[in-house]
């Protein structure tokens, strides 16, 4: 991953951030957008379809894609926001830069409502059907959050797991943490199953809490509650495990 996509991924966190919108649909913004990138990086390199200098061309299409995939995760998620709000961000964050730097550079105020304005808006409905046409509309989206609650919430009630309520909050608070983490890596956000996902996620936070090898965890493979064989909940594990800042 170049330094330009890793920009945009850190663009796309903050975007979610002012937008004020849920976890849930941040991650849905990240994983439209590891889609599209997965399925983007492949055509690239076919010149047939390149102009005159490709490599911005390319960079102002992700920049359009990336502000496009938080536009449709906060639709998928119902909580839309205005044309005009996603503008806003859209160009105070700089997304058309198209410098190689993991900088985000802020600017002071939000677009004029001039004409270039009004074409922009028109556009946000044409980047976001490039975005569909690129992922095959595939706007299905699971959720590994789901899967660390419901476990955790069974771990605790049937006393496999026994801690104070402070710790099980900090528990909690690192699976979120992970998952900061993890949303940036293509690897976990499209090819690892959510429920693998949340489980290696849990998996590291106990072991993070010193919980991990207690007596009632022992011999207990508390993964396939959730149809995760051995083998895959070891994958993810060390899949993330490579991903943690």
């Amino acid at each position: 991953m170049d330094d330009y996509t890793k920009n945009l991924l850190s663009k796309i966190y903050v975007a979610c951030h002012t937008l004020a919108i849920s976890t849930e649909a941040r991650w849905t913004a990240f994983v439209l957008f590891h889609r599209c990138l997965n399925v983007h990086s492949k055509s690239s390199s076919n010149t047939s379809t390149c102009h005159s200098n490709p490599g911005d061309n390319r960079k102002q299409r992700l920049a359009n894609l990336a502000s496009a995939s938080v536009f449709l995760a906060c639709k998928l998620s119902n909580e839309t926001r205005r044309i005009r709000d996603v503008i806003n961000v859209h160009q105070m964050l700089s997304f058309d830069d198209t410098a190689d730097t993991t900088v985000i550079h802020l600017q002071d105020q939000p677009p004029l409502l001039d004409e270039t304005y009004w074409e922009t808006k028109a556009h946000v409905v044409k980047h976001e059907q490039d975005l569909l046409r690129i992922i095959g509309f595939n706007v299905t989206i699971e959720f590994p959050h789901r899967i660390v609650v419901a476990i955790w919430e069974e771990l605790v009630q049937g006393q496999f797991v026994q801690c104070s309520k402070e710790t099980s909050y900090s528990i909690i608070q690192s699976c979120w943490k992970y998952l900061n983490d993890v949303m940036f890596s293509s690897i976990c956000t499209t090819s690892l199953r959510a429920s693998a996902l949340g489980c290696a996620l849990l998996s590291l936070a106990l072991e993070e809490h010193g919980l991990n090898d207690t007596e009632n965890l022992e011999g207990l493979n508390w993964y396939e509650w959730v149809d995760v064989t051995r083998h895959e909940f070891h994958h993810a594990v060390n899949v993330v495990s490579k991903t943690k800042t």
